[in-house]
């Protein structure tokens, strides 16, 4: 993933895989980070959070086809769970996904066919402090076999909605990542985890609602 992310027209980037290993490098002379820490610093070194790019990774997963140059053999990430709104069901209500340390979870929101015309969902998040790794993104899959990737913006507390077109003509179906990037750790407790830490951000609820509703006529 990270070569292709970071690659330029089309072209991968497979220094960076070359550059990680050279962090982790116990020889002496070597900067010797451990596994996650020597992740961190490349892609620091690149001008990316590290929670940024792991959920694009998340997300770029669910569609994998579309993403990574021989994506038609990499196996799609599965949807947890699954929504179909109609003219009976215009909204669903709260759900909670428990989610550990560098992990994501994919949720799908389709459109059954009595809802006609004009329609936009609007998805709205209650998850843990953005400081525990919190991130959320929707990707809007086009009829025409395109897909927008938005990210939805948290506030400090991890709350945050997102509007997008949902409207039968134009969309397939939407899909909602969310994912726990944290990579706090309490290092030097004998695990099996990266520092040999104990992870600080598992095991923490995320909670979503979505509705559908008609736009404004201007």
């Amino acid at each position: 993933f990270l070569s292709e992310y970071f690659g330029s027209r089309g072209d991968t980037d497979p220094t960076v895989v070359r550059e990680i290993w050279e962090k982790v490098d116990r020889r002496a002379g070597a900067p010797d980070y451990y596994s996650l820490k020597g992740l961190q610093r490349v892609v620091l070194d690149r001008g990316v959070d590290l929670r940024t790019v792991f959920a694009r990774f998340g997300a770029a997963n669910r569609i994998a086809n579309k993403w990574y140059d021989e994506g038609k053999l990499y196996p799609q990430a599965p949807a947890t769970r699954s929504f179909t709104f109609n003219n009976a069901r215009r909204a669903i209500r709260p759900h909670v996904v428990e989610m550990n340390h560098l992990s994501n979870s994919h949720v799908m929101f389709k459109r059954g066919s009595t809802l006609r015309g004009e329609w936009r969902l609007r998805v709205k998040l209650d998850l843990p402090a953005a400081k525990r790794g919190s991130k959320a993104t929707l990707v809007v899959h086009r009829k025409d076999g395109r897909v927008w990737w938005i990210p939805v913006k948290l506030n400090s507390a991890g709350n945050g909605q997102r509007s997008v077109p949902f409207s039968r003509s134009k969309v397939k179906h939407v899909a909602l990542t969310l994912t726990n990037a944290s990579i706090r750790s309490f290092c030097g407790r004998a695990t099996a985890w990266s520092c040999q830490g104990k992870p600080m951000d598992d095991q923490l609820d995320y909670v979503f609602n979505a509705q559908v509703y008609r736009p404004a006529m201007s």
